[in-house]
């Protein structure tokens, strides 16, 4: 557990833990010649998981201007704005897409989606609760 995600690289680089999950720029520190690497989800035996990430839109009751939110709205998900979306974001956006109707080079390599593999939807309502992962991290900061 890290207060900043910074901090989980410069220890996966620095050797004191052996994995790190919600790592950043795992890629820049590799280039930088730190001894980290990104795991290939495509080099293990288990599905991979998909899943739809963090992003969300949504379209505000009474906004001012309804019509202008919808434009927007089906703009950005149109294949177009989605592009446009993932070529403004590149050095940030290192996730995949559920959409497969994106061009593969704008993807980063380990998020493009393959036919020859099955995947986990691991955005399944079930794993939604945080309510047990909440009472394992609050049980790991209690002093002992």
């Amino acid at each position: 557990m890290f207060r900043e995600l910074r901090q989980g690289t410069d220890w996966l680089s620095q050797g004191k833990f052996p994995l790190c999950f919600m790592c950043r720029r795992i890629d820049r520190a590799a280039m930088q010649g730190l001894p980290v690497a990104e795991l290939n989800p495509y080099q293990v035996e288990e599905k991979p998981g998909l899943g739809s990430g963090s992003g969300a839109l949504a379209l505000i009751n009474r906004h001012p201007n309804p019509n202008g939110a919808k434009v927007f709205l089906n703009w950005f998900l149109s294949l177009e704005g989605q592009i446009a979306f993932r070529q403004a974001n590149s050095d940030e956006l290192r996730v995949g897409s559920l959409r497969e109707d994106l061009p593969q080079e704008i993807l980063p390599p380990l998020a493009k989606r393959r036919k020859d593999r099955e995947y986990l939807w691991i955005n399944r309502p079930e794993w939604m609760d945080f309510k047990p992962i909440q009472s394992l991290l609050e049980e790991l900061r209690k002093p002992r």
